[in-house]
């Protein structure tokens, strides 16, 4: 499936960017950043930070760091997915007034030449999503971060970046409806 198995560090010897040599320690992968937040490393370096918790009826912020295009020039487009996809907006978000090549982004990131971002995503609801009934405490919502698509030359990134839980949703009293 699409989270195979292990980690394919394709070629660990390759610290001979010392640019930013601060990245080089981590493996690829999910780690806790502290303060509630999570921080998703990916094989290039680059590096999203997300909540761990969602709360409910508030929007989503969320940041990255060292999304650069191969070269390195420039920032990458960053197409966002929930879900995999699968949770998808009514409303498909455009880039430079084109949609993507693929259904069912929320928003596209511009990051800086830096390759830096922060983004705020809206909490899916009934009205606004594929969603057919409303997200409730616990759930788990999955966010993907996609590149390589959108901008010629761009890094190719994917996957699961992070994985949200819900707080604070009033569904602990609901009578049936």
């Amino acid at each position: 499936g699409v989270f195979g198995g292990g980690i394919n560090a394709n070629d660990p010897g390759n610290g001979g960017n010392n640019a930013n040599n601060q990245t080089d320690a981590a493996e690829p992968g999910l780690y806790d950043a502290g303060n509630g937040e999570a921080v998703y490393v990916y094989e290039d370096g680059a590096k999203a930070y997300f909540p761990k918790e969602w709360r409910y009826g508030q929007s989503l912020k969320f940041r990255g760091e060292g999304f650069k295009t191969k070269d390195g020039q420039s920032g990458s487009v960053i197409a966002v997915k929930l879900n995999g996809g699968s949770l998808a907006p009514k409303q498909e978000a455009t880039f430079e007034g084109k949609k993507g090549n693929s259904a069912g982004v929320w928003l596209y990131i511009q990051a800086d030449a830096n390759g830096n971002f922060t983004a705020e995503l809206p909490m899916p609801t009934t009205e606004n999503s594929s969603l057919t009934e409303a997200i409730k405490n616990g759930d788990k919502v999955s966010i993907n971060l996609l590149t390589g698509a959108m901008k010629k030359g761009d890094t190719a990134r994917g996957g699961e970046a992070a994985e949200i839980t819900i707080v604070g949703a009033d569904n602990a009293n609901h009578g049936g409806g």
